[in-house]
């Protein structure tokens, strides 16, 4: 038989055999790594250590001190009888998070810094620049002591990075921390923080409240000059017309039977104006001081005046700050910054009621006036119908 031969092939190719490491050479392999590099690596954790315990005994340290606020949820309402539904009245998450950046404000930064003398303190002014400092002191030297603006920079900036303002879960309590280096400072600083909050809340409430009341006195007032021109004009259109009452008759035959009593009653309403005047105007002469007797024991003739809607509504502020002010001193002291606006804000309210009763007395002139008037209208009247009758 025919026998072919197998040419054979140009090349063998074989399988290389799978040069991945199983994990027991791995850990062989990064032990024996780590044997010759141990040097290295003890250099290493060496320097690490040492840098740790020197910033450690370097690095002086903080304490931190927190105090709770709990937030008003209804918005101010500048008087008493206002509506306000209930989506008005409740304060929602973005509001709180709103009271969070006032308590972070520049004005109850200032506030603190001022009460606590914080641009004296050299943790908040750098007085003390450490080594860094020094050494960056040497090489660019400054040009002289800081100014009072920087000096005030420094401070805000500082309580800036101490303070720490954070609303507690999703309630409307705000927890207000500060980082210090001195724990006694920390916790001074914390509550001069929240008290400065409260101070300006109510302030911000009262101001609210003050420019409301204001207005309303402004356009009571003008309504009031309103009325009085209106009625005015009334009276003398009828006088220049000789307008006819029901009964047919003209008001010049009638007013001969009727101008007796007008007249006694005029007269009447003249002295009880004129006495209402000068009572008012002798208790608007007296101290701002001395409200407080006068709304206690009011005279019967200008009972009714002391009696009126902004009169009570501001008595009821000044005894809602009277016992404010009494628990307060008792429990802060009676010189604390909170307890004193308290009675500023007191002062405030008296001098409100005393610029009420001024207002008061300028209504007691204007209706003296105008029963003057009356009555002098009533005398020319009754002696132009005597006239006219005497004439017929």
């Amino acid at each position: 038989m025919l026998q072919i031969p197998r040419a054979k092939p140009l090349a063998e190719f074989k399988i290389p055999r799978s040069t991945a490491m199983s994990p027991g050479d791995l850990v062989a392999s990064f032990v024996s790594l780590a044997r010759r590099r141990l040097g290295i690596l003890i250099l290493i954790f060496s320097v690490g250590l040492l840098c740790g315990v020197v910033y450690l005994y370097v690095a002086p340290p903080r304490f931190s001190a927190q105090a709770e606020l709990l937030i008003d949820t209804k918005k101010a309402q500048p008087f008493p009888q206002q509506q306000s539904s209930a989506t008005d009245l409740a304060m929602d998450s973005a509001a709180v998070d709103s009271q969070i950046q006032v308590l972070k404000s520049e004005n109850v930064a200032s506030a603190v810094i001022k009460e606590l003398n914080l641009t004296n303190d050299p943790e908040f002014i750098g007085s003390t620049p450490g080594i860094l400092g020094t050494i960056l002191g040497y090489l660019a030297p400054s040009g002289g002591p800081p100014s009072e603006f920087e000096v005030q920079q420094r401070a805000h900036k500082a309580f800036e990075r101490g303070l720490i303002a954070r609303r507690i879960g999703t309630t409307y309590v705000i927890e207000v921390g500060f980082l210090s280096l001195n724990p006694e400072r920390a916790a001074q600083i914390a509550n001069a923080a929240a008290d400065a909050y409260i101070v300006d809340q109510l302030e911000a409430k009262y101001e609210a409240t003050r420019r409301a009341s204001s207005w309303l006195q402004d356009r009571i007032h003008e309504l009031r000059q309103q009325a009085s021109t209106a009625e005015n004009a009334v009276l003398d259109f009828k006088k220049a017309n000789n307008i006819v009452d029901a009964g047919g008759r003209l008001i010049g035959e009638q007013q001969l039977a009727e101008l007796n009593s007008q007249l006694v009653i005029a007269r009447a309403n003249t002295a009880e104006a004129r006495a209402r005047l000068n009572r008012i105007t002798e208790i608007t002469k007296r101290d701002v001081s001395d409200i407080d007797n006068i709304l206690k024991a009011p005279d019967p003739a200008v009972a009714d005046a002391l009696h009126n809607e902004v009169i009570n509504k501001l008595r009821s502020e000044f005894l809602d700050l009277a016992n404010r002010e009494q628990v307060y001193s008792a429990r802060l002291g009676h010189n604390h910054l909170f307890v004193v606006n308290l009675r500023n804000q007191m002062f405030e309210i008296r001098r409100s009621i005393m610029d009420e009763l001024k207002r008061i007395a300028e209504t007691f002139k204007s209706d003296y006036e105008i029963a003057i008037a009356r009555e002098q209208s009533v005398e020319k009247s009754l002696a132009e119908t005597v006239s006219q009758s005497q004439a017929t």
